[in-house]
């Protein structure tokens, strides 16, 4: 089976694996309670599948074909199906009332091999005769992207569980926020690498355009960066500044609100523009 994932692929299988990442760091289950695990857990498996469904047209043939592990489209597949099962077998426990699972063996694995899934499926849109920086920066796009969605939802989901336990600390909320920050900052940091590899490296024909013409993958590429990353990031600097307080858990969630909407449209345009490009935007 070879083929190119499609945009909503990609979105999808970055949300599931980087809910596995937000899970990782969340507060314990004495802390935050079942029911936080439960919703979110679900919520990434669901989006998992979906993901899956999408880039498996022809069902469990192209899933099995996947295994033959022929190209890193087959190896991103593969991983990402292990990384499922094991996404099912962590949420099962929750659902059945059975011991805490925080951290448990499932859902380490499952982010493991699910970085694994997107680091091959970053590899298999490099581009024959693009710079070597580009093979790099592409896995690691993708791995940081996952970050940045799994942590922008999963923190604007936790600020609301603070109506359900008030008295939890701060802290667990302030975490989030602060791996958004890294994650958005580490965004940045490889598409300017990205551009300036691509540029230097013989192919001032993609870059070019993007920069100076007004086309639509101009305003996606300007999406990207002004909303995307650079407003994302000033609205993460805006929430910790409101978490100074630490009754301003509902303003902050606020805020976050917004933050989840531009990653949401950074990321999209950032997919678009990678099919388009294979540049690592």
């Amino acid at each position: 089976m070879h083929h190119t994932f499609g945009l909503a692929y990609l979105f999808f299988s970055q949300f599931a694996v980087g809910g596995t990442y937000a899970l990782l760091f969340s507060p314990p289950e004495k802390t935050v309670g079942t029911g936080y695990y439960q919703m979110n857990a679900g919520l990434y498996l669901v989006m998992g599948v979906i993901g899956m469904s999408l880039a498996v047209p022809n069902g469990t043939s192209d899933l099995v074909a996947a295994f033959a592990f022929d190209s890193w489209q087959d190896r991103s597949l593969a991983s990402f199906a292990i990384t499922l099962v094991c996404l099912f077998i962590y949420n099962i426990p929750l659902w059945m009332g059975g011991p805490s699972t925080h951290r448990s063996g499932p859902l380490i694995l499952s982010a493991v091999t699910g970085t694994l899934s997107l680091i091959a499926a970053g590899l298999s849109y490099r581009a024959p005769g693009s710079s070597p920086w580009i093979g790099v920066l592409l896995p690691f796009n993708f791995v940081i992207a996952a970050l940045s969605l799994g942590t922008v939802l999963t923190g604007m989901l936790l600020g609301h569980w603070y109506l359900v336990r008030p008295r939890m600390a701060i802290t667990a909320f302030r975490r989030f926020v602060a791996v958004l920050g890294f994650s958005l900052l580490a965004q940045a940091a490889v598409l300017g690498t990205g551009l300036l590899a691509s540029y230097y490296g013989g192919h001032p024909d993609v870059i070019i355009p993007l920069v100076t013409r007004f086309t639509f993958q101009a305003i996606c590429f300007w999406s990207r960066i002004g909303i995307g990353i650079v407003g994302t990031i000033v609205l993460a600097g805006l929430t910790w500044h409101i978490l100074k307080t630490p009754t301003a858990t509902q303003p902050a969630t606020g805020v976050l609100y917004v933050a989840v909407v531009w990653v949401l449209i950074g990321e999209l345009a950032g997919r678009f523009l990678l099919l388009a490009t294979q540049l690592p935007l």
